[in-house]
């Protein structure tokens, strides 16, 4: 319709006229609160006043993201004027959720006087030192004598203290509430943070500490000033011979006590997470108590993790040595990684809750086991004891974003059902740095694949093209394996090298692709290249 109206419109015209035109009287999910600009964007199209905004501008909406504590930014704004007659815009700042004193959001000019011209302004965030982290939003409001726009922004405030990593203690050591702070066994919670920190410092990692049973759950504010979030559960789990109406559920699904929104999201928007300890995911005693389950783990982990299928794999017994092996043949990059969570070295020697674990496969995402028991007691299934979760591109996904429906962002999370303070060092396996920088490594790896030419040429048909990609690892991985769409419709093809060869049956131009996964369990798409089969024009020659 508005292309109709005003066919000399931009694409970018439409949708400033859309957004800043609209109508921001959408409701919380309460329907009596208006909503955050989160939840409604710039609110919803009025296409009455969409017609006759009498402006336009070429940032409809603001987003300043992550601005750290004791910064500025500055965004700068063009409006065009599209009006038949002269207008005064007032130009201010109404700020939905602010922090006064502590957080400025203003705008330079304040007016603007437009004449079938363009005009500029810029909107400032000024953040003082100190300032608490959080979410701010709000609306540059322009308001001429006609007519009525606002352009909605939105930031979030955090402290960058320089580390990479947020290591949540969930172990409940602090615990001083009614039921006296006892594990299952009704012992207290013991504090292991001394081997999370000590693992971190061996692999040369920077860390902020939080305290979960004092600080309470760390809000999406912290959580996205890291890169990664450790979170760890130590005795923490089950409810056993305690005192008449201490089985709470939350006492059951330790990590229930965590604001399962703000973990989920913060792995949605590229966050990665790493949870470690026994029972996180839940005890089976829910099942015994006829207690609900919470929202749980599962639901922010996105299949890294589901219901334990055992409550002790060990059976409630001292592990054997060794204990746990990486699952090679889903994870190269754990060949030959052997640990020991036994009580014969200087670990805490406190793994008798290890729950074999199950995942929940999602179409959208890559989900595989990466330890499994060895000489286990109970094994239900096949002994997992840790499992992990991510957004993968395949090819399928990046062909087909409707069809084959996905994860948009960056998502890896992994679980492992012991503890880190379990793991020996000094029994000649594996060691905790060895296995906290292992599950790191899989974290971080990044991997991009592209094809070595421009584009590729076959001078007949049924000719044979040679076609060679590359894989590219940040950790300097080794590729697993090639995946290729030759673009004629024929099958896709697996390589264990970066080379192949395809016969085109007839003439004309394709698009070939490559997927390609290192032995991190990450892959890469490449961008099409075209490969041209028999349609050169070869003039004849002729000789004097």
């Amino acid at each position: 319709l508005l292309r109709q109206l005003h066919p000399d419109w931009t694409v970018d015209q439409i949708k400033s006229a859309l957004m800043n035109t609209a109508s921001q009287t959408v409701v919380d999910l309460d329907e009596v609160t208006t909503a955050d600009v989160m939840t409604q964007g710039a609110g919803r199209i009025d296409l009455g006043v969409a017609g006759d905004p009498g402006l336009t501008v070429d940032v409809p909406s603001v987003s300043f993201g992550m601005v750290p504590a004791g910064t500025s930014q500055e965004v700068l704004i063009t409006a065009q004027d599209v009006a038949s007659q002269a207008e005064t815009y007032q130009v201010t700042v109404q700020e939905t959720v602010a922090d006064p004193g502590n957080v400025d959001v203003t705008v330079t000019p304040a007016v603007l006087n437009m004449a079938g011209a363009s005009a500029s302004f810029s909107l400032t965030v000024d953040v003082a030192p100190g300032a608490a982290a959080q979410d701010l939003e709000g609306n540059i409001v322009l308001s001429g004598t006609q007519h009525l726009l606002h352009i909605p922004y939105w930031l979030r405030v955090y402290e960058d203290t320089g580390a990479e990593v947020l290591l949540v203690d969930l172990d409940e050591s602090g615990a001083t509430d009614d039921c006296g702070g006892v594990n299952i066994y009704g012992l207290p919670f013991v504090d292991y943070t001394g081997y999370y920190t000590a693992a971190l410092e061996a692999v040369g990692v920077t860390y902020d500490y939080w305290d979960s049973w004092n600080e309470g759950a760390p809000p999406r504010a912290v959580l996205d000033a890291y890169d990664k979030v450790l979170v760890y559960t130590g005795d923490y789990g089950g409810a056993a011979d305690l005192p008449v109406g201490c089985v709470e559920v939350a006492d059951l699904y330790p990590l229930a006590s965590l604001d399962l929104d703000a973990m989920r999201n913060y792995s949605a928007a590229g966050g990665k997470l790493l949870v470690m300890g026994q029972d996180a995911v839940g005890d089976q005693l829910v099942v015994f108590n006829e207690l609900p389950p919470p929202d749980g783990l599962a639901p922010y982990m996105r299949g890294a993790a589901g219901t334990p299928l055992s409550d002790s794999i060990f059976g409630y017994s001292v592990p054997p040595q060794p204990s746990i092996v990486g699952v090679e043949d889903a994870n190269p990059f754990l060949k030959d990684v052997v640990l020991d969570i036994s009580d014969g070295g200087d670990g805490a020697a406190n793994q008798f809750m290890v729950d074999e674990v199950d995942w929940i496969n999602y179409v959208d995402l890559d989900t595989a086991p990466l330890f499994e028991a060895v000489n286990t007691v109970s094994s239900v299934e096949n002994g997992y004891v840790a499992t992990r979760s991510s957004f993968e591109p395949t090819l399928e996904r990046v062909q087909n974003p409707v069809s084959e429906p996905q994860e948009p962002v960056s998502w890896r999370v992994a679980y492992t059902a012991f503890g880190l303070e379990g793991v020996n060092d000094d029994t000649g396996f594996n060691t905790r740095a060895d296995l906290l920088g292992t599950m790191f490594n899989w974290l971080d790896d990044e991997v991009a694949v592209s094809f070595d030419e421009d584009s590729y040429f076959v001078p007949r048909p049924f000719g044979i093209a040679q076609l060679s990609a590359t894989l590219t690892s940040s950790l300097m991985a080794d590729a697993v394996y090639y995946r290729w769409d030759y673009g004629d419709g024929s099958d896709f093809e697996y390589t264990d090298g970066p080379t192949t060869e395809h016969q085109y049956q007839t003439c004309g131009y394709y698009e070939a692709q490559v997927e390609a996964m290192d032995e991190y369990g990450h892959k890469a798409v490449s961008e099409p290249v075209q490969v041209e089969v028999c349609t050169h024009l070869y003039l004849p020659l002729a000789y004097k």
